[in-house]
Formats: C-alpha cells, structure tokens, sequence
C-alpha cells in the first residue's frame, strides 16, 4: 500500500520509528539492529551498505515556545540545534520553525518566506511514522519548514521578536505578545549514529540514521529513532517503486523490532508531554 500518490510540492519523504533508549546502550547495539536493517532491507530488494565506523556525533536541542504551549498547540514548533565537535560547539548553528499537520494541503497553505537577512532553507517534507502501537502501520504528517543558519534571534525575547521574520506565519497566531521559554526547562543532548546507507541504485542512495536523545542535566535517557529520508522530485530521487519498496521496509522492521520500539507519538511530543509524566 502506497501512502500516497500525490508527490507534488514535496522536497522529501522521512521515515521515522522510535526505538526503547535502553536498547541504544552501547555502539554494540548499534551494530545489532543494522544487521536487522540489512536482512530486512534485503526482502525488500533494496541493499545496504553498513557503516563499520559508527563514530558517534553529538547534537544539543532546545525547543522554545510560551508558558501555555501556543506554538505546538496550533502545530507549529520552534526548534535549535547545535552541532558539537569533540566536545565543542560549532561556529553555526540552526533554527528551525516548521508547521506540521496530517494535512498535506494545509500544511503547504503556511507561507514560509522569510524576510531576515541570513542564510535559510525551506523544505516540504512527508514524515512516515507509525500508525499508533499497529505494529507493521504507516501514518503520515506533513512538516513545511524553514530553517536558519546562525540567525540573530533573541529566543528569550516575546513570540514576535522571531515570528516578525515569518510575515505569512505571523497573522496565525494570536499570542505574539507572550514570552518564549525552553520547554519544559529540558535541553536534549542527541548522539546520532549514522549506521549506513542504503542504496536504492548505484547512484540514489540515502542515509540511515539513528539517535539516542537524553537529558543533557541528569543524563535521563528519553526516546531512540531510527531514520532515513530521501528526496523527492529531484534527480536523485528513487522510483515510485522504491518508494513502494521503501514504505515495505519500513513496515517489515516494525514487525522485526517489536519488542523494542517506543510506542509513542513523535520526539517532540514526548517532550512536550514529559511535565505531565513527572506529575503522575
């Protein structure tokens, strides 16, 4: 079953599936689960190239948003990052505000043009998730995205000292005065392992990714994800076929890891949420 038909105004399609954190303990099991990767990829036609390396990168995330949760409650997230090098931060770092919604035709009436004068990207992209706790299901949401490099933000400062640079996000919200703060005072520190590749022909090929995020004060392990993503209406996309192939494989590793996945939303939700679990 294909998710859908209609590939048109997307840049790409990013298949997520969260993961137990206490399966991420060691690159031992990093080592394990992509050899479950490589059979499953297998039956699928589809071949993998595994990483023998598995060196370990680290990356710091802050998401931001008011005391009420206006921005995730009207399905926009405020996300930074930032990229660290044996143990120091990078020069550059990023900023990203999406809109994500199970609407693809909402999620593309969001107007991303930005009006600040640094360096940015926008994306479209389809994120494939699981359908509940279905083992062996697909659900999709679709993230329309701009991202900043190194911009001049005051993330501290009111919600429209950011959204100001956003004109077409601005008029959607009705809380512009309300201050910005770190949700739930929580910073993650992400390890990221990227495992391999796969490789649907000698030249279309994409990364697969997968990260443990902990809290970065007390080392508290939260969530695993296993990810890939590829491009869409690019010359470097796959097939409609791969894609089919790609939606296959990713139901097959449902199935193969059941007794280790996370059955929860999304990581972002988890955080969002993570005050609630504290409380009860």
């Amino acid at each position: 079953m294909v998710i859908i038909q209609d590939f048109s105004n997307l840049t790409s399609r990013q298949f997520k599936l969260l993961l137990q954190p206490q399966r991420l303990k060691k690159l031992e099991d990093f080592h394990k689960l992509s050899e479950v990767i490589n059979l499953n990829l297998s039956f699928c036609d589809l071949h993998f190239q595994h990483n023998p390396y598995l060196e370990p990168f680290i990356r710091v995330v802050w998401f931001y948003d008011t005391k009420n949760f206006d921005l995730f409650n009207n399905s926009f997230i405020l996300r930074k990052r930032r990229f660290y090098r044996y143990g120091l931060p990078r020069k550059t770092w990023e900023l990203v505000v999406k809109f994500r919604h199970s609407s693809k035709e909402l999620a593309a009436q969001v107007a991303m043009t930005t009006t600040i004068d640094t360096l940015c990207k926008n994306r479209f992209k389809e994120e494939i998730l699981m359908a509940g706790s279905e083992v062996g299901s697909l659900r999709s949401i679709y993230s329309n995205n701009c991202k900043f490099i190194s911009p001049r933000i005051n993330l501290s400062g009111k919600l429209s000292k950011v959204f100001k640079y956003l004109p077409g996000v601005q008029p959607l919200l009705n809380c512009s005065e309300r201050k910005l703060r770190l949700v739930n005072s929580l910073p993650i520190k992400e390890v990221l392992v990227k495992v391999g590749e796969i490789r649907f022909s000698e030249t279309v090929k994409t990364e697969i990714t997968m990260a443990l995020w902990r809290n970065l004060v007390d080392e508290t392990p939260l969530v695993g994800e296993l990810s890939f993503e590829y491009k869409v209406n690019h010359p470097s996309s796959p097939t409609l076929e791969q894609m089919q192939q790609s939606e296959k494989f990713f139901r097959l590793l449902q199935v193969a890891l059941h007794d280790k996945l996370f059955l929860g939303s999304t990581k972002t939700a988890l955080i969002y949420n993570s005050a609630k679990k504290k409380t009860e």
